[in-house]
């Protein structure tokens, strides 16, 4: 299956993994949360859209590796005074956002083009909905800026992805 072709839900069998259209020629996408997905419109058995203060959003669905990365960069502004004394002010309201360096190592084929086609789908613009792991878990919306997928060897992936976090 190509990430760029997806076909609309219809009554079938899916697997884990899966990804369809639903409603028909919309651009919402549902991926398959179970092995035996048969003959139900994407519902509690599928994943890819979630909701936050009633505004439905895409969400990211897959656990990362353990090797994750959070970078802060609080950004405040210095004022000088004699003597060296220093005062810094905080800049902005949302001053520290959260960037995450992610792994997802040892993925399989299908796991990996639905992730791929999660992010391809968003293309950099569209925020979509992820909750970290401890000590950040709370969901946040974030943006994709780059990702990088590695063809291992037969069945196995390496994707890295940078999410940047992104004011609500």
């Amino acid at each position: 299956m190509s990430i760029y072709s997806i076909s609309n839900w219809a009554a079938g069998t899916y697997v884990l993994n899966d990804i369809v259209r639903y409603p028909s020629n919309s651009s919402i996408y549902y991926y398959s949360l179970t092995d035996a997905n048969t003959d139900t419109p994407p519902s509690a058995k599928w994943g890819g859209v979630s909701s936050i203060n009633g505004v439905t959003k895409p969400s990211f669905i897959w656990k990362p590796n353990y090797s994750v990365t959070a970078k802060h960069q609080p950004k405040t502004t210095q004022i000088g005074f004699g003597d060296g004394y220093l005062q810094r002010v905080v800049q902005n309201i949302n001053n520290d956002l959260l960037e995450l360096e992610l792994s997802f190592e040892l993925r399989k084929e299908k796991e990996s083009q639905a992730i791929n086609h999660f992010l391809y789908a968003r293309k950099a613009q569209e925020s979509f909905l992820f909750t970290p792991s401890s000590p950040h878990d709370l969901q946040k919306l974030f943006i994709c800026l780059s990702w990088t997928d590695t063809y291992v060897f037969y069945g196995n992936h390496l994707i890295r992805a940078m999410f940047q976090e992104v004011p609500v």
